[in-house]
């Protein structure tokens, strides 16, 4: 298995052992992939092009091309994505489920939250 963050392996691990098959097609459809999300930083007289490395799934991470205004206006949700929160939050009374792996705290790349808190 490819070496992730350590918050990528351990909900893997977590969900491998509990998933039924269709829940597994749910997490495949999901898997994380290390990708880029370009972004223009300026400031004192320059101007400079550079990317933001993150963990994202292709079915939840649209980068749009030509890349984002700054670091703070990138929107792509960054992996684990809303669908697969809701895989784990099905096992939210397991001893080892984590609450930060909660829908509403998916965040974007940038640090937002994705989700409001209701």
């Amino acid at each position: 298995m490819a070496r992730f963050y350590d918050y990528v392996e351990e909900l893997l691990e977590f969900l491998f052992v509990r998933l039924d098959d269709d829940g597994f097609a749910t997490l495949v459809a999901h898997e994380p992939r290390r990708m880029l999300a370009p972004y223009i930083e300026t400031g004192r007289g320059r101007c400079e092009q550079r990317s933001a490395a993150f963990v994202g799934c292709v079915s939840c991470s649209e980068i749009i091309s030509g890349g984002y205004g700054d670091y703070q206006s990138i929107n792509v949700e960054a992996w684990p994505c809303r669908p697969v929160r809701e895989l784990a939050v099905l096992y939210a009374d397991a001893a080892e489920y984590n609450e930060g792996w909660r829908p509403e705290y998916a965040g974007f790349v940038s640090g937002r939250l994705v989700f409001e808190v209701s």
